[in-house]
């Protein structure tokens, strides 16, 4: 499986223009916003079954805390683009508040549907 990755990839690596994957970007995307939506329409179908389990997740796992560090780590990996980005926009003056802005509703949104989920999956989730 490796040699089949490595074969695909080093392929990949050889698209001089970046445009050839916007087809497979807004495929991704439109898989993406379907998985959550299915995702909390199954959440919204089991809380209404059986009501919120939220009671039952511990507030810290010990032995789960380097995960949630590496995912909490990971959710902001875009993070180097905001340079490239700053250099390119018209009023530099509005851009930090953009970013701000933008990275507060990442942030308020992985929270929300964390908690949903929890809610709606308990420990198991």
């Amino acid at each position: 499986m490796t040699v089949i990755c490595f074969g695909v990839f080093s392929a990949l690596v050889c698209v001089r223009q970046i445009g050839v994957f916007t087809w497979t970007n807004a495929f991704a995307n439109a898989m993406i916003i379907l998985t959550i939506i299915l995702i909390i329409g199954s959440g919204i179908h089991k809380l209404s079954d059986q009501g919120s389990l939220l009671s039952h997740v511990p507030m810290f796992v010990p032995e789960e805390f380097s995960l949630s560090l590496g995912v909490s780590l990971f959710a902001y990996e875009g993070i180097g683009t905001i340079i490239p980005l700053y250099d390119l926009a018209a009023d530099k003056k509005a851009f930090p508040g953009i970013v701000s802005a933008v990275i507060y509703s990442v942030m308020a949104l992985f929270i929300i549907f964390g908690q949903f989920c929890c809610m709606a999956w308990g420990q198991a989730i």
